[in-house]
């Protein structure tokens, strides 16, 4: 037995060094065993109230239920493929498959703050020739280091439960937001078909009207050469090119970010010339994807396969994002090329589309911007916590 360091951060009143054993030492080591996904059920049933766990990392491994249980209360890892070494406690009865190894409580109880202890080293100890694999006799071997007070255990473990329980609430709100977007784009849109959609605003009746995209929209493709600094020392504006549209990040004061992954380009008000643009779509009707934006904040275009729109007077720019955003697939459509498919910006022109008035529109368009806001704040929350889990993994284990 073999004394080594404590954690940076540790509970008041915890001083004693953790110690480092081998897991044989600690836990049996078993397997999970084969289980067609077809014999479980999505959701809990009258007998299938048993979770089952495979290798995936997704909804944290959850394949469906089953009406049998293997194991209660033990820390399960993924054995071979893309997530071997990934470790988790699995609290009550369950069922796992036979890509998971299982340890069950001997010499120590297993729980949530042994699944984080170990799943520090695991990763490192998986081979990576051919299938990643962390089988049973290599994780037998293992050395990690642990508390051995029972009590430190189990406060570590709370803590760690109460913030996988946040970021799990607030990843269910964000996708359900995400869901009930979807259905209001899909029910709040008529289509091409039909005049009006299937669900309006209290007091609206006025049939919508339909016309063809280019009769109301301008969509001007801006280019501008701009010189840039990753740290500027007064106040910028972010120039965006096209790959980057699928990377905003939120507002830093009066400065809306859009990297292209770990780039981000600035430019001056003043060398931004008249392509300084706010309150407009963006899109690449000019090869990629399907990729349209409505920016809040100043930006910069420096691409030629960069659209932003204007309209005539008849159509509120928020709600033909909206519009847009509610006919991807219809757009997707227009694709043209024989190997690698381009949108073709005069059949997307060509689409129509069905609009109400000025007001019933803004009303529509500040509905939708409810629910979106309620989704980035889910989201915002869920990258916040994570943030903070990571931090305090580092910190609170050696």
């Amino acid at each position: 037995m073999e004394k080594c360091n404590s954690p940076h951060i540790r509970f008041k009143g915890f001083t004693e060094p953790w110690e480092q054993r081998k897991v044989e030492d600690l836990f049996k080591i078993t397997r999970g065993y084969v289980l067609a996904a077809t014999k479980t059920t999505e959701n809990p049933e009258s007998k299938n109230v048993y979770p089952v766990y495979s290798s995936q990392t997704a909804n944290n491994g959850l394949l469906g239920y089953f009406d049998k249980f293997l194991y209660e209360n033990a820390i399960t890892w993924t054995t071979d493929g893309a997530n071997a070494g990934t470790v988790n406690f699995r609290y009550g009865k369950f069922y796992c498959t036979n890509v998971c190894g299982v340890l069950i409580s001997d010499k120590q109880k297993a729980n949530t703050m042994f699944s984080y202890a170990l799943g520090k080293v695991t990763k490192r100890n998986v081979s990576y020739v051919g299938n990643p694999k962390l089988m049973n006799n290599v994780m037998a071997k293992i050395e990690f280091k642990y508390p051995c007070n029972s009590l430190e255990q189990e406060k570590i473990s709370k803590l760690f439960e109460s913030i996988d329980s946040l970021i799990t609430l607030h990843q269910r709100k964000c996708d359900r937001f995400k869901k009930v977007k979807q259905g209001l784009l899909e029910k709040m849109f008529p289509t091409e078909k039909k005049g009006t959609p299937k669900i309006r605003f209290k007091g609206f009746t006025e049939p919508w009207e339909q016309r063809k995209l280019w009769e109301l929209t301008i969509w001007d493709k801006k280019f501008n050469e701009v010189e840039s600094s990753k740290q500027p020392k007064t106040i910028k504006y972010p120039y965006v090119l096209a790959d980057s549209l699928n990377n905003l990040e939120e507002p830093n004061g009066d400065v809306l970010l859009l990297s292209t992954g770990a780039y981000i380009g600035y430019t001056t008000k003043e060398k931004a010339g008249p392509n300084l643009c706010n309150g407009e779509i963006v899109a690449i009707p000019w090869g990629g994807v399907a990729n349209i934006k409505y920016c809040s904040g100043f930006f910069v275009t420096a691409d030629n396969r960069i659209a932003t729109s204007s309209n005539k007077n008849k159509l509120d720019n928020k709600f033909l994002y909206w519009w847009m955003e509610s006919n991807l697939i219809s757009i997707q459509n227009t694709y043209r090329g024989a190997s690698i498919k381009h949108p073709s910006m005069n059949d997307v022109l060509s689409l129509k589309i069905s609009f109400p008035t000025q007001k019933e529109q803004k009303i529509i368009s500040n509905f939708l911007d409810q629910v979106d806001t309620l989704i980035t704040l889910h989201q915002r929350k869920c990258k916040k916590l994570k943030n903070i889990k990571s931090a305090l993994l580092e910190r609170m284990f050696v």
